[in-house]
Protein backbone atom coordinates (compact mmCIF):
# COMPACT_ATOMS: atom_id res chain seq x y z
CA UNK A 1 0.00 0.00 0.00
CA UNK A 2 1.40 3.38 -0.97
CA UNK A 3 1.01 6.28 1.41
CA UNK A 4 1.06 9.98 0.59
CA UNK A 5 1.24 13.28 2.38
CA UNK A 6 0.33 16.62 0.90
CA UNK A 7 2.68 19.53 1.53
CA UNK A 8 1.81 22.93 0.09
CA UNK A 9 -0.56 21.23 -2.35
CA UNK A 10 2.13 18.80 -3.58
CA UNK A 11 1.54 15.04 -3.30
CA UNK A 12 4.59 13.31 -1.76
CA UNK A 13 4.92 9.53 -1.49
CA UNK A 14 6.00 8.44 1.99
CA UNK A 15 8.51 5.70 2.65
CA UNK A 16 7.44 2.94 5.07
CA UNK A 17 7.80 3.88 8.76
CA UNK A 18 10.93 2.79 10.61
CA UNK A 19 8.91 2.01 13.70
CA UNK A 20 5.26 1.53 14.61
CA UNK A 21 4.04 1.98 18.18
CA UNK A 22 0.75 1.29 19.87
CA UNK A 23 0.45 3.35 23.04
CA UNK A 24 -2.08 3.46 25.85
CA UNK A 25 -2.08 6.52 28.10
CA UNK A 26 -3.40 6.33 31.64
CA UNK A 27 -6.35 6.66 32.42
CA UNK A 28 -7.54 6.42 28.78
CA UNK A 29 -8.98 3.03 27.89
CA UNK A 30 -8.15 3.30 24.17
CA UNK A 31 -4.95 2.84 22.17
CA UNK A 32 -3.11 5.29 19.91
CA UNK A 33 -1.24 4.17 16.81
CA UNK A 34 1.94 6.07 15.92
CA UNK A 35 4.17 5.69 12.89
CA UNK A 36 7.74 6.95 13.18
CA UNK A 37 9.95 7.79 10.23
CA UNK A 38 13.19 9.66 9.80
CA UNK A 39 11.68 12.04 7.25
CA UNK A 40 8.47 12.96 9.16
CA UNK A 41 9.16 12.09 12.81
CA UNK A 42 6.23 10.67 14.79
CA UNK A 43 2.69 10.96 13.51
CA UNK A 44 -0.51 9.76 15.13
CA UNK A 45 -2.34 7.48 12.73
CA UNK A 46 -5.42 6.62 14.71
CA UNK A 47 -7.24 5.86 17.91
CA UNK A 48 -8.62 2.38 18.59
CA UNK A 49 -10.87 0.99 21.30
CA UNK A 50 -8.68 -2.11 21.71
CA UNK A 51 -5.05 -3.04 21.19
CA UNK A 52 -6.18 -5.86 18.90
CA UNK A 53 -7.96 -3.41 16.57
CA UNK A 54 -4.80 -1.30 16.32
CA UNK A 55 -2.72 -4.39 15.57
CA UNK A 56 -5.21 -5.47 12.89
CA UNK A 57 -4.87 -2.06 11.21
CA UNK A 58 -1.08 -2.36 11.17
CA UNK A 59 -1.39 -5.84 9.67
CA UNK A 60 -3.65 -4.49 6.89
CA UNK A 61 -1.20 -1.71 6.03
CA UNK A 62 2.19 -3.36 6.60
CA UNK A 63 1.59 -7.11 7.07
CA UNK A 64 3.10 -7.05 10.58
CA UNK A 65 1.96 -10.27 12.26
CA UNK A 66 1.01 -10.69 15.92
CA UNK A 67 4.22 -12.57 16.75
CA UNK A 68 6.41 -9.76 15.35
CA UNK A 69 5.31 -7.27 18.03
CA UNK A 70 7.61 -6.48 20.94
CA UNK A 71 6.23 -5.25 24.27
CA UNK A 72 8.03 -2.21 25.69
CA UNK A 73 7.34 -1.13 29.25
Amino acid sequence: MRRYRYVNGEKIELSPPQEIRIVQYTPDSGFYLFQISQEWGASEEGYFETEELAMEQVYKEFQVTWDEWEAIA
